[in-house]
């Protein structure tokens, strides 16, 4: 190859546009020791790659990994996170229809109540809620009362 060659194969090289031919031609005349002054510069870049390759099959070689094996894993990988942003998916729009639901069933009893306008009828209204919590309110103090007689019964807490 002469100088004028791999000057354009180098400017093609550093815009990115070489085809892997091309590539292994520049590695070759690297690679090969007879590199004209005008491009000893770039010698030692394309001895690293080169060295770098080496090392890198060789690392495969002994630890048993192959390209395959990577790329399936890999897979398996992709595919756990495509799994999982549809369930995610799947569950956001469950909670939207479900609150969508519960905003219209709502709607239904926004509007059943009425004004009191008999201050006695109100007074009646109010007497029954109220008795009607303290009644709940008592049920619920004896059933905790009778939960922390058993939890002090148990000893947990000395």
């Amino acid at each position: 190859m002469n100088n004028s060659e791999i000057r354009h194969l180098l400017n093609k090289y550093w815009e990115t546009e070489t085809s892997l031919e091309e590539e292994k031609l520049l590695k070759q005349y690297f690679s090969s020791g007879n590199v004209s002054e005008e491009f000893q510069e770039y010698s030692p870049l394309f001895d690293f790659y080169a060295t770098e390759l080496s090392r890198t099959s060789e690392l495969n070689e002994s630890s048993g990994i192959s390209l395959l094996e990577k790329q399936k894993k890999s897979n398996v990988i992709h595919l756990r996170k495509a799994i999982i942003g549809v369930a995610a998916a799947g569950l956001i729009a469950f909670s939207v229809f479900w609150m969508k639901s519960e905003v219209d069933s709502g709607a239904q009893f926004a509007n059943t109540y009425h004004e009191v306008e008999d201050p006695e009828e109100a007074l009646k209204i109010t007497k029954d809620a109220l008795a009607f919590l303290s009644i709940n309110f008592d049920k619920s103090s004896k059933k905790i009362n009778k939960d922390l007689g058993n939890i002090k019964s148990a000893q947990i807490f000395k």
